[in-house]
């Protein structure tokens, strides 16, 4: 039996009446189950429990010390039923591993894809979003540093996704969507795929300013002002590659293997220039468009218009053994 006080009578009685608790510690009824020695109120029976009863879980929170059903735990405190031990637990276990799911209250194995919930090894919770540097991976319902293959991390939703935001790219080294792509090694953000590639789509050309992809408009290179696109690499560059022999055209903005007419090959600079330089001394030969330094047999270099002429202009005179006009003829 225990003792049960009230206002006007202090008597013996089993069991406790209802909002009472037999505590077999101090053999009397308590309205709060004590936490020394730790017990628990199981209402069916009104008594204090060490180990709640089977189907019900002990709720740590000290102001009430109940037995509850699965689903009871108090919310207030963000506790959850464990079934591994029949208590509420602020954290669910590690092993196996559980995760608290805020929509019942209870530590489960996996979180509800229905709910869009995805597990956390760090809070030991079902999340949405997950907490940054995850991502939740739709594949697993869990919170991971690494997207699998074929999905990239967005910032803005911590989701793995298979495509990434308008303006964004999918960067394959570190599958995450990112605004510029990697610098180490160079990608370039290819706007209509939305992925970052080591070489530009074809008619497209690695941009080093902006890092990204930039097209040829009706046949007109797109690159920034200083810079010709290159075909053989696919990228836009200050100076066209001497290895392929592409000269610098103005007028397309691109690396041209012949330049247009009006312009001629300059190989010092490997640009098309319309006057061809006097250091190094080079002459226009305008039948092929390139700079020579030595003019073809027949014509003569005229350092006047920096061209080779069939006929030196007035007050020169043409040298037949250096094919140059000269103002004085040699001894």
């Amino acid at each position: 039996m225990f003792g049960l006080s009230s206002t006007n009578t202090q008597i013996c009685t089993n069991p406790c009446p209802a909002g009472y608790f037999g505590d077999l510690s101090t053999r009397t009824c308590v309205t709060t189950c004590p936490i020394v020695p730790s017990t628990f109120g199981y209402k069916p029976e009104n008594l204090c429990f060490a180990a709640c009863p089977y189907g019900t879980y002990a709720d740590m929170n000290n102001d009430t010390r109940l037995c509850v059903a699965v689903t009871q735990c108090s919310t207030a405190l963000n506790l959850y039923a464990d079934n591994t031990t029949y208590t509420c637990v602020s954290i669910c276990p590690e092993v196996p591993p559980m995760y608290g799911n805020p929509q019942t209250h209870i530590c489960v194995l996996n979180c509800p894809a229905a709910y869009n919930l995805f597990a956390d090894n760090v809070t030991r919770l079902c999340v949405n979003p997950c907490p940054s540097p995850t991502y939740g991976n739709p594949t697993t319902q869990t919170c991971v540093s690494l997207c699998p293959y074929g999905y990239y991390g967005i910032n803005s939703t911590r989701m793995c996704s298979t495509t990434c935001p308008s303006g964004q790219f999918s960067d394959h080294l570190i599958r995450i969507c990112v605004s510029q792509c990697s610098i180490e090694p160079i990608y370039y953000g290819n706007l209509p795929t939305s992925d970052c590639v080591t070489i530009c789509p074809s008619t497209s050309y690695g941009n080093p300013l902006t890092q990204q992809c930039v097209y040829d408009v009706a046949g007109i290179s797109n690159c920034p002002s200083g810079y010709f696109s290159d075909t053989s690499t696919q990228l836009c560059v200050q100076v066209c590659p001497l290895l392929a022999y592409t000269f610098a055209d103005v007028t397309t903005g691109k690396c041209v293997v012949t330049c247009p007419n009006g312009f001629y090959a300059d190989n010092s600079t490997m640009r098309c220039v319309t006057v061809c330089p006097a250091m190094p001394d080079y002459f226009a030969y305008i039948a092929n468009n390139v700079c020579v330094e030595l003019c073809p047999s027949g014509l003569f270099a005229d350092p006047i218009s920096r061209t080779c002429v069939f006929q030196c202009p007035s007050g020169s005179w043409s040298e037949n053994a250096t094919s140059r006009c000269v103002t004085q003829c040699p001894f």
